[in-house]
């Protein structure tokens, strides 16, 4: 019998960049585990540092590895994902590291498990791996979908998936550049729910905090992701057009092009949509448009009243009770 048999296959794509300094790190973090149905692939966007040489020295360990230039993290991710052949996948970025022993208990879980996601823990360390600064981080899973989706907790190093969800899911998109990794897992949740997300206690992961990583230095784009993210899942939910289109023109975004199948499942599309959309009765409010502050106002109010605290019930009163040529008259006065 060949003990191969007994482990799933993983795949590991390392995305690279002129990370030199701590690819070694990496890759070393990932085969000195020995596990006995490991793909690495490395996809290098042509770094200008030692990062070849690097990979040049363990090339007879690696699967595939290519160095060109590409458009960013998620194209790399995407063409390693392309090359990948095992039952389980993730991305390990070429700054962070595998704890030791981890893909043994990945491989363990998706063998003797009916899951789609093992999510274990992350440390947070600077400089070297003895300063941990924030340790034990996870994916995280609130009582139900809905709130898993709106109270999401990402930690993307330490968070395997089945390699065909994220095919079906349609891999990674490429006009995101920082918030990728949290739109794979809201779609996710919202394509399959979470009983097959497996929470486990054991160490996976070391998530690497410096100067030029991402999410230091460029911690502001992130937002901007986001903010395409929320726009394509509250046209998935089927949001109504007026606050689609307020969210389009206040935020200047435009959807890209992976866009999200509508979703048909179970979830509960109002509640998502009520948190998408809870401070959009103010914002039809300061733009003199109280049509669709009312609209807006019902909807959201329809779907989870919890939301609302002082200042939403005044707005409701002034919405709701004051006709809108008094409204008119009483901000021109107040110029």
């Amino acid at each position: 019998m060949n003990i191969e048999s007994n482990y799933s296959g993983i795949s590991i794509v390392i995305p690279s960049f002129n990370q030199g300094r701590f690819i070694e790190d990496t890759i070393t973090s990932i085969l000195d585990q020995n596990y006995p149905r490991l793909e690495l692939i490395v996809i290098d966007g042509g770094s200008t540092d030692n990062t070849v040489e690097i990979i040049k020295k363990y090339s007879s360990s690696i699967s595939y590895w290519v160095s060109e230039k590409d458009s960013g993290q998620s194209e790399a991710i995407n063409k390693g994902l392309a090359k990948c052949t095992g039952e389980v996948f993730n991305w390990i970025n070429s700054d962070d590291m595998l704890a030791p022993g981890s893909l043994k208990n990945i491989g363990d879980a998706f063998a003797n498990n009916n899951i789609d996601v093992y999510a274990g823990y992350c440390d947070y360390f600077e400089e070297n791996i003895s300063n941990i600064v924030l340790p034990n981080e996870r994916m995280g899973l609130k009582p139900s979908v809905e709130d898993s989706i709106i109270f999401n907790k990402i930690n993307q190093p330490g968070t395997f998936y089945r390699t065909a969800v994220i095919r079906q899911l349609g891999n990674i998109s490429t006009d995101l550049h920082y918030a990728m990794d949290l739109e794979l897992w809201l779609k996710y949740l919202l394509f399959y729910g979470k009983d097959k997300v497996f929470l486990s206690d054991q160490k996976t992961a070391f998530f690497r905090l410096h100067g030029n990583s991402k999410t230091i230095s460029e911690s502001e784009k992130f937002a901007h992701d986001r903010e395409i993210i929320d726009l394509r899942m509250a046209v998935a939910c089927k949001a109504p057009q007026f606050l689609v289109e307020k969210m389009l023109k206040r935020n200047s975004i435009i959807p890209g092009k992976n866009q999200w199948p509508l979703i048909e499942t179970g979830v509960n599309k109002g509640y998502i949509l009520a948190h998408i959309f809870k401070n959009y009765p103010a914002f039809f409010y300061e733009d003199y448009e109280y049509k669709n502050a009312r609209k807006s106002f019902n909807f959201v109010f329809l779907h989870h009243l919890n939301l609302f605290n002082k200042k939403a019930i005044i707005l409701f009163l002034k919405l709701f009770f004051i006709p809108t040529f008094i409204f008119n008259k009483l901000r021109k006065w107040n110029r």
